[in-house]
């Protein structure tokens, strides 16, 4: 397991690279910035599947610097562009391109959202080849179909990620949720 000794929170961004204090559980979306990972404000790029209604997140690290690619098939809103820095997709992530039931049963929420695979996004939003400093995934119960996908039809794609942070959700019938960075 690799340490990270400096890391930037969705909740205080810091150009100084300084550790955050803590956020809510609703932000706790690290993104670790010791040098290994090279992370330069200009020219860093980050993926966030699962907007929702709070763009907390995708607002700070694009004024961090990086250039965002935010998707989301359930908030209501159409592809656009948010700010010099953040492009929108009203697309979710799964494992095949088309559409699904989208949502949590726990929380009656459920829509139908158009979905695709993440090669397809990543050439929709023309970022192929692009090196993807960090990928965040919070696309409740989504999240395996994505990982199967990159692990048995495009496990090249997962070299040029640094960082992946998800939160990762089971038991849609009132079991637990857990959280991994």
């Amino acid at each position: 397991m690799l340490h990270c000794n400096h890391v930037m929170n969705a909740r205080s961004y810091s150009k100084a690279f300084a550790a955050a204090p803590p956020a809510s559980p609703g932000e706790k979306k690290l993104m670790c910035l010791d040098p290994y990972y090279n992370i330069r404000p200009g020219s860093c790029l980050v993926l966030s599947f699962g907007v929702g209604q709070s763009w907390h997140f995708e607002d700070e690290v694009a004024k961090f610097g990086c250039k965002v690619a935010a998707f989301d098939p359930t908030n209501g809103l159409k592809d656009h562009k948010r700010g010099d820095k953040i492009n929108f997709y009203s697309v979710g992530i799964s494992n095949f391109r088309g559409s699904k039931l989208l949502g949590m049963m726990r929380y009656g929420k459920k829509t139908v959202g158009a979905v695709d695979r993440y090669e397809n996004l990543l050439a929709r939003a023309g970022l192929q080849g692009r090196v993807v400093d960090y990928l965040k995934l919070d696309v409740e119960l989504s999240e395996l179909e994505f990982f199967q996908d990159m692990f048995f039809n495009t496990p090249h794609l997962l070299v040029g990620v640094k960082q992946i942070a998800m939160e990762v959700h089971h038991d849609d019938e009132g079991g637990k949720q857990t959280q991994q960075n």
